[in-house]
């Protein structure tokens, strides 16, 4: 065998083959191929040798011309590729087609041209028709020239005429297409048909345009009022009256039913809601989310209707979406404005004065303060002074009470205070200080004590109670109507199922606000329970709160959930951190935090001062001089049992009230951020507190004289870098050499009679090198020598220097009489 061997081009391009096309009349067909080419083929690509030039094929050219390329090299050179009769309509409705792309064709002029060959191609007609309301038929016709048939049944089985090509695959698609919306057939009648809402939805919004991409379709008169509508603007429009917010939601064309009906569907998810005329609307989703978040803002409830507090929150939400159309009268702009003012913290501005007693006093945050909540009351709403500790929350309410009582209309009604027991007594002593005007009532002491003074509680501008004894005396509170009902750490309340909340609730009052430097700590819950109570309702139910903003915080839809409720909740919640207003703040804050006896301790207390006291009274001057340290001995053991009956009594097992009310202080303060320091005297009392926040999980350090100075050396450092919020530390071990400004806030758990040794303890913190205003807090046992102690001290400037300090020094200074006179105001008698 020869074999000739010459060079030849590689050409990456697809080769265009000349070919000759000779029609046999009717019979047949004649192909013949320009030269003879060379083939070759691997998997998925042909090459193809065509004189000097190796054509690479590309994949596409390889698919559609391999078969023919086989078929017309197959036969012998000279010779032409004959497609006969019966498949002729084929060829030249399926391969001919490719081929005038691939091919150059010459047709000989003498026989008949192949476009008069070529079949009829296939014409698809759709005919919808609604027969009834919930179904959709379609009659299908396909139409080769002047043949129709049918896709349902064999038309040779029927002795009908049949076309000489038909186009199965296109008859294929069309009929995938058809069984995706039509789900019953029926061949006897060649109708399908489409039966429910959804299914004609279905074929109304996505059948009709792949149908008239197939062919031709007709609707007939009842079919063309299925058709879609779109879903115009919201109009919404908002008034004021009485105390509401009415939402009057206008959809044009829509009658309020059909509004509610959207509503529904748009619950339920659905794309589409079936108007009355058979019409479908398709639910936009941002007008249909608009729409539901109004319903929902209307807790669920039709009628449209909202507390007045919530226009901030509704006009966020229509803030949402700007294709929504509104209206509103003048009052919801003026309502608008002001909530404007309160969400920024300015109140009502200068227009409400400070009352004259307390011109001067008040600092201008704290007058800013007091006319937030002056505002609130006038609007009709309640609030939440959430200042940080220290920045006088008390006195800005004081202000706003002496303002009422000294309104010509004002005073007609006493308000209510509710407080833990450890702070009733400061609120008396705050007010006799900044308002001496008002008429105070302390509802305190047993149960006849308390019944007798609430019966008199009309005739005074402020009843102060505890949260227990509001618990216990709750039937006695129900009658009365009180002018303000105010909370003082109001995180009492953050439990709603606690007897505190169910109460503090119950009581009749025309506005209530809430004192707590923490009104959230651990859930939005709390914040919803404080809310219950200032305005009942007004932020849902508590079912409705956890699944519209407490469960999407922790997904992805979270922070629009959180700043839908700061639109609700802010401009009733006034917040300000100490490092706000540093500039407004003295370097060091001292207040007094008064712990009543009760119960065993108080018995204990109430006999050892006795018999001191006894003590006293039988001896002469000279047996005093002579026991002054057993005298010295039995005083500490009062201070003891101030502190904590167990620093004295192994088997004491009874409550501590200067260890609870510590235990508070220190809870509310780690929560807020703050680093505390903790003194005492007592190395065993810094245990026993020690245990208590063993108890609350809060991490401590203890420093008494014991510590090695090694170890304290650690601890200070320690406690300047890390999270460790609580440093306890005796009187010896910390009275000197210690810097700890990371601390912000002091705690004196048991008082220094030496008052300089206290002042230099609390230098500590408050010290050069500090950034932040330092909280003192005293803690004094009510109607104890302690509480003695410190009022003389009030009375007299130069006293502190004569107070004993735990040592003895300076405790000779003191006669038997002026210990005597101790005793007997403060024996609980």
């Amino acid at each position: 065998e020869n074999h000739e061997s010459r060079l030849v081009q590689v050409c990456r391009e697809d080769p265009m083959l000349r070919l000759t096309a000779e029609a046999q009349g009717r019979e047949g067909l004649y192909l013949r191929l320009d030269g003879r080419p060379s083939l070759f083929a691997s998997d998925r690509r042909l090459y193809l040798l065509d004189r000097d030039c190796l054509y690479l094929c590309s994949q596409d050219y390889s698919q559609d011309m391999d078969i023919f390329l086989r078929g017309v090299l197959s036969v012998p050179a000279g010779s032409p590729l004959a497609v006969g009769k019966r498949e002729l309509a084929a060829f030249l409705a399926v391969v001919m087609p490719v081929l005038r792309r691939r091919c150059v064709i010459e047709e000989k002029k003498e026989t008949a041209s192949l476009s008069q060959l070529a079949p009829e191609p296939l014409k698809a007609y759709f005919y919808l028709d609604s027969p009834s309301e919930d179904t959709v038929t379609a009659a299908v016709t396909y139409q080769y020239g002047e043949i129709s048939v049918s896709p349902f049944r064999q038309e040779e089985e029927a002795g009908q005429p049949v076309p000489a090509y038909r186009d199965e695959n296109r008859e294929l698609r069309i009929s995938c297409v058809l069984k995706k919306y039509f789900t019953d057939w029926y061949p006897k009648t060649g109708q399908l048909a489409a039966s429910g809402n959804e299914a004609i939805f279905r074929l109304m919004e996505e059948g009709l345009a792949e149908l008239r991409r197939e062919g031709t379709v007709e609707l007939s008169r009842r079919a063309k009022t299925l058709e879609i509508r779109q879903m115009p603007p919201l109009q919404v429009n908002l008034t004021l009256k009485g105390g509401w917010l009415n939402l009057e939601v206008d959809l044009e064309g829509f009658s309020p039913e059909e509004l509610k009906e959207i509503l529904s569907r748009y619950e339920e998810k659905s794309p589409y809601c079936r108007m009355k005329n058979g019409a479908f609307l398709k639910i936009n989703e941002k007008e249909g989310d608009t729409l539901h978040r109004l319903y929902q803002c209307a807790g669920g409830s039709r009628d449209m209707r909202v507390p007045a507090g919530r226009l901030w929150y509704v006009d966020w939400l229509l803030g949402q979406n700007r294709e929504v159309k509104r209206r509103q009268d003048r009052d919801v702009d003026q309502l608008l404005e002001a909530m404007g003012a309160q969400a920024e913290g300015r109140g009502a501005g200068e227009e409400i004065p400070v009352p004259g007693s307390l011109e001067g006093i008040l600092r201008p945050y704290q007058v800013q303060g007091f006319r937030w909540l002056a505002a609130l009351d006038r609007l009709g709403f309640g609030g939440i002074l959430a200042d940080d500790m220290g920045l006088g929350k008390t006195v800005q309410v004081l202000a706003l009470l002496e303002r009422e009582r000294l309104l010509p209309s004002g005073g007609r009604l006493p308000s209510l205070v509710v407080c833990p027991s450890s702070l009733v007594f400061n609120w008396e002593r705050e007010c006799s200080r900044f308002v001496p005007g008002l008429r105070v009532l302390a509802v305190t002491g047993a149960g006849p004590v308390r019944r007798q003074l609430l019966a008199e509680a009309e005739n005074y501008d402020l009843v102060i109670t505890s949260y227990d004894m509001l618990k216990r005396d709750i039937s006695l509170y129900k009658p009365l109507l009180f002018r303000y009902h105010i909370l003082d750490e109001a995180q009492y309340i953050k439990n709603k199922k606690t007897k505190s909340a169910s109460a503090v609730k119950a009581v009749r009052s025309q506005t209530r606000f809430a004192l707590t430097g923490t009104p959230v700590e651990n859930r939005l819950e709390e914040l919803w329970s404080i809310f219950d109570f200032l305005m009942p309702g007004y932020l849902f139910t508590s079912a409705r709160f956890r699944r519209l903003f407490e469960a999407p915080l922790g997904r992805e839809d979270g922070q629009e959930a959180l700043e839908g409720l700061l639109c609700l909740t802010r401009p009733f919640i006034l917040r300000r951190m100490k490092k706000e207003v540093l500039d407004e703040l003295p370097d060091k804050v001292e207040k007094v935090v008064y712990a009543p006896l009760e119960g065993e301790q108080k018995k204990l207390y109430t006999a050892a001062a006795a018999s001191l006291k006894e003590l006293l009274e039988e001896e002469d001057e000279g047996a005093f001089r002579k026991n002054r340290l057993m005298v010295l001995s039995r005083l500490t053991r009062l201070r003891q049992i101030c502190c904590d009956p167990g620093l004295c009594y192994e088997q004491y097992e009874g409550d501590s009230a200067k260890l609870e009310a510590c235990g508070e202080l220190v809870e509310k303060g780690a929560a807020a951020g703050h680093k505390i320091l903790i003194f005492s005297q007592f190395a065993s009392m810094l245990r026993k507190i020690g245990e208590r926040l063993d108890q609350t999980g809060i991490p401590y350090y203890l420093l008494t004289g014991a510590t090695k100075g090694d170890e304290r050396s650690r601890m200070v450092a320690s406690f300047g870098e890390d999270r460790v919020p609580v440093f306890l530390i005796s009187l010896k071990a910390g009275g000197v050499g210690l810097n700890l400004t990371a601390a912000d806030m002091v705690i004196h758990y048991d008082p220094w009679w030496n008052a300089a040794a206290q002042n230099q303890a609390t230098g500590r913190a408050h010290r050069i090198g500090q950034n932040h205003t330092v909280m003192v807090y005293q803690l004094i046992a009510r109607d104890t020598v302690e509480e003695n102690i410190m009022r003389l001290q009030e009375a007299k400037g130069q006293l502190a220097s004569r107070v004993v300090d735990g040592n003895g020094r300076q405790f000779r200074e003191w006669s038997r009489e002026e210990l005597i006179r101790l005793l007997e105001s403060g024996s609980g008698g």
